[in-house]
Formats: structure tokens, sequence, C-alpha cells
């Protein structure tokens, strides 16, 4: 403990064991000092200070500069280590976000959305914002982690409480971390003398410098292609440069964004602590309390009180007041459910991305809320049990409101959210504690004590723990027993004997597509992410799906769409004679086809391998496939299975290039010409896909294979209708490919144990057993 004379009953208690009485004895009998009762290298009231040739590590304790001079803490370079990865990680997502490959299919959905979002420039592209990314969901989750750290790091300062020192120093070190603290992280008064006014520049001016370069960056990054650029440039040139230069703009703009949301919270406490002032023991005098080296009322105090009032208007005043007009500017796109495509909007998308449209304000409210319960606390009866209960009620508050609107997108997030408020709010009930009295009156261990403070803002940390923990037992989980489904209908699997036959096998294919929801037991399939819901939206697409054998894993999926396009055309293209790499395919080629028997079976077949790219973290597919084509009643089918050859592609071969071998029970289409130029499509897939983790592969994979085979045909069908004299697909050429129109191809399709009309989930008629 600590006083501020000798005769002094007002006792203060020290930290980091910076008090000792021993020289105190020792030095009874001479002229008193205060600092007698300091350890070595400590001074100062509550012994707070470090003496000269001192300097304050991370967590407060002064060490001396000559002992190994100059020394960075193992703390430090764990943060160091921390930012460079985070920083390594958004910059190679940034560069290969921009610099992948865009495919015919991934420019095609990005033209689509931008349409969409009702957005045309030109022929310009955006890529939007993929929100299922690894990175974008981890950056809404640092977000919230960020600012909770922010908040609960600032409690000791602004409510003037000392918490255990466990718990003290755990926040005292991730107080450094969370707000950029970089002098105490490096132990800079070991160079160089500083004190919380050096702070106070450092962290209200660097921002101000590092956001115009991030604005002069761009234009000096024109200025030196112009220089380059010495001679006369083409139209085509000057749009291209044109358009760099906007992408640039709008990239220091989501930069300049993301500066002012990680220096918000912590400028701000910073700027309110130079009116944050205290007394120790009987000492009349007023210390800062970040820096009790400073005196408040001070000459060198009163100009910095001045500087931070001006501050006030640039940081947590000017801040949430650019939030606002930002979002205001652009609300109405901003609530359009195609509003990640629109270009226009996603330089500000840090600020709305992340949350649900009809909420789009609040990043303003969370900015406020920061703010409030951090720096303005300062202005509320500091040190008293009444500023500890202000805390607590806008916590609820806050609590509240997350709970009541849950703002996020994501459940996670806002699961995640709720947890922190709940954190602070059990923080401030136990300084209300200690406020009181009642920790010291009823002898709380100080050590159980803060132990308890830290598992409770644990917490959140915890959660994503547990969510990344309860992801991999589910996927292990649908590896086992997959996604269940029982029905009624009379339509089951296919029987090996009856179907071992080429007539078998399309009849049981034609009877599954064309099957009502009673007889298949057809239910929609149900998947709530973003980019799913604009599919299905933007392509009209039925996506339904069922249980093949009536009760087990959900193994059959049928979509059923229509293309502005005619049946010839698509039917030539989907038949892929030549073997085109369509989305999503690394190998493919043909094995043998048979022609020579048409006239006889009226149907057209081949064999192909086909290898599929991998998705996520599975590994890829390949199958040997064969395929039939032929009529039925006017409408065209296609359908495919698999068979082993080991020839061609052993399994062997497969594993060593790192491929699985699926197993295709039944896929392909059945074409219904609409009219001259539109084409009814069902498509159907029954696909085992082999490996450990086959449920997981089927829920989470098999969507994206609907979903690229469905837009693979739309952008064909768009590409066509935009050229009617697309390469190989003209009206002479629909047949053979020789230049003459082939005989129509016609194929019944005998079945002894079904005949009649079934109808599609479309209501389209098929007439089977002619």
């Amino acid at each position: 403990f600590w006083r501020s004379d000798r005769n002094s009953s007002n006792l203060v208690e020290c930290i980091n064991d910076a008090c000792t009485h021993e020289r105190d004895v020792k030095k009874s009998n001479a002229t008193w000092d205060a600092n007698f009762q300091c350890s070595e290298g400590y001074g100062g009231p509550a012994c707070n200070n470090c003496l000269d040739d001192y300097s304050k590590d991370v967590l407060g304790a002064c060490h001396s500069c000559t002992d190994g001079g100059f020394k960075i803490s193992s703390e430090s370079i764990v943060f160091f280590v921390i930012v460079i990865v985070l920083s390594c990680s958004a910059y190679f997502y940034g560069k290969i976000r921009m610099q992948s490959k865009t495919d015919r299919v991934t420019a095609f959905r990005r033209r689509i959305m931008t349409q969409k979002s009702g957005f045309v420039e030109g022929s310009s592209l955006h890529n939007g914002v993929d929100h299922d990314h690894w990175f974008m969901r981890a950056r809404t989750k640092a977000k919230i982690i960020l600012s909770f750290l922010q908040i609960l790091t600032e409690f000791e300062s602004v409510l003037q409480i000392r918490f255990p020192d466990m718990f003290g120093d755990w926040t005292t070190w991730m107080s450094s971390m969370a707000n950029l603290d970089m002098l105490r992280l490096v132990s800079a008064t070991c160079i160089v003398d500083t004190n919380f006014f050096s702070t106070l520049l450092a962290q209200t001016i660097f921002p101000i410098l590092f956001s115009f370069l991030i604005f002069a960056l761009p234009y000096l990054l024109s200025v030196a292609r112009k220089s380059n650029n010495t001679g006369e440039q083409t139209e085509e040139q000057q749009l291209t440069e044109k358009e760099k230069w906007k992408k640039q703009k709008d990239v220091a703009v989501s930069a300049f964004l993301l500066l002012t949301y990680m220096v918000c919270s912590s400028v701000s406490v910073t700027i309110f602590d130079t009116f944050n002032c205290v007394q120790f023991s009987d000492d009349p005098t007023t210390y800062l309390s970040r820096d009790n080296t400073i005196v408040c009322g001070s000459d060198i105090h009163s100009f910095f009180k001045k500087y931070a009032m001006v501050m006030i208007f640039v940081f947590p005043i000017g801040i949430p007041v650019l939030y606002l007009v930002l979002l205001l500017r652009h609300r109405e796109l901003i609530i359009e459910p195609y509003r990640d495509y629109n270009p226009r909007i996603q330089k500000s998308s840090f600020l709305w991305a992340t949350y649900k449209p009809n909420i789009w304000w609040f990043e303003i409210f969370d900015c406020v809320r920061r703010l409030s319960l951090s720096g303005f606390l300062v202005f509320f009866g500091q040190g008293s049990a009444s500023q500890i209960v202000i805390a607590m009620l806008l916590c609820i508050l806050s609590l509240f409101l997350f709970i009541h609107m849950r703002p996020f997108e994501r459940n996670s997030d806002n699961n995640l959210s709720i947890l922190t408020q709940i954190s602070l709010y059990f923080t401030l009930f136990g300084a209300l504690l200690e406020r009181v009295g009642v920790t010291t009156s009823e002898n709380y261990d100080d050590t159980t004590f803060a132990i308890l403070l830290i598992a409770v803002n644990l917490l959140g940390p915890c959660l994503l723990v547990y969510s990344l923990l309860h992801a991999l037992i589910s996927e292990l989980m649908e590896s086992m027993v997959g996604e269940k489904h029982e029905h009624n209908g009379d339509l089951r699997g296919m029987d090996e004997g009856e179907c071992r036959t080429r007539e078998g096998f399309v009849s049981h294919f034609l009877a599954v597509a064309s099957s009502s929801e009673a007889e298949g037991g057809w239910i929609n399939f149900l998947n709530r992410k973003t980019k799913w819901k604009q599919f299905l939206d933007y392509s009209g697409a039925v996506v339904e799906t069922r249980c093949s054998k009536r009760i087990g894993a959900m193994d059959d999926m049928r979509t059923t769409f229509s293309v502005k396009c005619n049946v010839d055309i698509v039917k030539k293209y989907l038949w892929n004679e030549k073997r085109q790499l369509r989305h999503g395919d690394a190998v493919s080629f043909s094995v043998g086809s048979d022609k020579h028997n048409r006239k006889a079976s009226d149907v057209e077949r081949t064999s192909f391998y086909l290898a599929k790219t991998a998705v996520g973290f599975f590994s890829a597919r390949d199958m040997i496939m064969q395929a039939f084509m032929g009529e039925v009643d006017g409408a065209w089918y296609i359908a495919r299975r698999s068979f082993e050859d080991e020839q061609i592609h052993s399994k062997k071969n497969s594993s060593v290039e790192g491929r699985v071998r699926a197993t295709v029970k039944y896929e392909g289409y059945i074409l219904y010409p609409e009219s001259q130029y539109e084409t009814r499509v069902v498509f159907l897939q029954n696909i085992d896909p082999g490996g450990v983790l086959k449920g997981s592969f089927r829920k989470r994979v098999m969507p994206k294979y609907v979903r690229n085979t469905v837009d693979e045909l739309l952008n064909f069908a768009e590409e066509h209708t935009a050229n009617a004299k697309f390469e190989g697909f003209g009206r002479k050429n629909v047949g053979g490919g020789d230049g003459e129109e082939d005989e129509d191809e016609t194929f019944e399709v005998e079945m002894s144990s079904f005949t009649g009309t079934v109808v599609t989930g479309a209501g389209n008629p098929l007439r089977l057993g002619v």
C-alpha cells in the first residue's frame, strides 16, 4: 500500500509489487519522501511511475533500460506476429480475388447480379461480396471481438476501479494490442522520452497522415502509369485507365473506412482520458489517470485539453457522422436484395455488408455504443458506483437491441455479439462489487475472483472454438448418417436387375425425372445461403430432393427451369460430343461412341471420363460414364450412368491423382420444347460421391454442382441468343455436325411395370409405355 505522507491513514493499493516498506523503515530518521515506499525503479503517486532509465512494459512493470539494452517483450512479439499474419491474409485475399481468372459462368453470375441490382454501366462487371468466404466470416467476427476488447480493457481506467491483479494484468496486456498502443508495446521510453501526450499526438496525428497517404496513393499510381505511357492512348486504353482509377479510389475508400473503425474507439478513449484526473490518498494534487507524471491543471495539460477538444470533433463525433452521411447517401441501394453486386456502393460495404438490409444503420449505433461504454463514461461521476450503474444500464440496453433485432446476417455473429455483451455486463457487475466493498467485507479470494472474471470474458472466444468443433462434429455425423428423409411415394430406388439393360435404365430415369410430387415423394430443397436464394430468383429454378429408397439419406435432386433457346441447340450443347470442358470440369475425354446401330435403336450412345475440380476441403471426384440420348413423345432426354473400366482409368490412378471415384447412379436431362425459342429443362441427378464425408459432400457440394449446371446452360442460351450465328450451332449443323441435318431421333421406351402419363414438377406431361 502507499500513502501520501507518513501520518496519513488513507492507504492506496499498489500494483505490480511496486510498493515496499523496507526503505521506509531504513529512512525513518531522514527526511521522509513518498518514494521511499516504492520498489527500485518505481516512484510517484502510488508508485505508478517509472524513474529515469526505467521503462514500463506491457503489464505496467518498470524495467531498467540499461540491463541488456533495448528489449521487446514476448507479448509484443506475439502481437506483431498476429498483425503480420492477418495483414498478409488480407493482402493475398484481395490480390487473389482481383487477379483470379473469371470464367464464363462466373462472369454470367456477376452480370446477372449487377443487372438485378438495377445498375448497368457499360460492360463492366463487379465481383460482388462473397459473405460465405472464410475471410469475410472471419472479418465480421474479428470486428465483434475487437470492439469487445476495446471496451473491456478501458474499464479499469475509465471507472477508476482496481480489479484483482491477475485480471488487471490480463486486461492491460489485451489493451495494448486492441488499442494499438505501439509506444507501450515496444517500451519506447528507453529510446525517447515519452508520456501520455506523446501517445495522444501519435494516436491522433498518425491516422490523419495515413488517411492522406491512402487517398494520395491512387493518384500517385495514376501519374506513374501516365509517365510510362509516353505514346498517344487509344480510346480503349483510356477507358481501361479510367476503370483502374475508379477501382483504386474505391479500394482507398474501403481502406479508409477500415482504418476509422479500428481507431475510432481507442483514439476516442485516449482523447477523453485527457480529462480523466484522479487524486491519491490525502494528496490534494490531481494527476492524469493514464499517466501520473502529468499534473492536471498545469500549463501543458491545459494546452492539450484544448487540443483534445478539437480532436473530439474529428474522431468521436466526426467518424459516426461520416458513417451516417455515407449510409444515408446510398440507403435506397443498401436495402436492395442485390446490394452486394452494385458497384456504386461496394466501397462502403464495410459499414453495411454484415448487417441485414433493413438494419443498414446498425454500424452507427455500434460506434456510439462503443464510445458510450468507454470514453463517454469519463463525464458521469467518475470513480463512483453511479458511474458503474450507468454503464450497466447502457450494456443492458445494447444487449436488448442485439437480442431483439439480431442485426447480423449470420446467426453465429448474432450469438457472438450477444455473448460479448453478457460478458461486459458481468464484468461491470464485478466492478460494482469492488466499488461498494463487497469483495473486501466478505473476504473474496482475489485469485478466484480474477479467474471468474477472465472466464466470463473468454465466453466469446470459447463460442468461436465451440462453433468450429460443432461444425467438425456435424460433418462427421452427416458423413455417417446423412440428412434423413422419409416419404410415401410409390416410385422407389432403381432395381439392378431391371435397370441393367439400357432400356430399363432409361425407363427408370424418365420415370423418376418426370414423376409428380406424390409419386416420387419430392420436397423442396432448402438452402438459407444468400447466393442460393439469389440463384433461385434470377434462374426461376425449382429444386426438389428426396430419398430414392423412401427412408434414408436424401440422394435424388431434381431441378426444373427454362432457357430461352431452341431445344435442338440445347440438346447439342448438353450432349457435348467433343467433350469440351464445362464449369468445374478438370478433365474430360471420350472413350467411345455408338452411332452405327442408330437406325435400329433410335438412340445415340457415348462413353467418357470426367473429373470435377475440388470444392473446399473435399477431394476432387472423377467418374467413367455411359450416356444415352433419344426422344420420347416429343421430348428429348439425355441419361447418364457410371460404369467401371480399369483400362480406361483405374481407381488406383485416381487415388494417385488425388481424386475419389464417384458413382453416378443416374444423371441427365429431359428437354421439353415449350416453343421454337424456349426449352423447359428437367435436370436429375443421383450421385454417390464416395469418400469418408459423403454425407457432407452431398449437402455442401451437390447444390453447387446444380447451380453450376443451371448457370452454365443459362449463360450459353444468353450468348446464343445474342449471336444467332454462334459457331458450331447453326441451324444446318444441329444434327451430326457434318453440315447436313440428321434424321429425327426417336426412341420409344418399353416398360413392363409402368404405362400411362406422368407429370413433371412443373406440370409437363410425358407419356411412357407407348
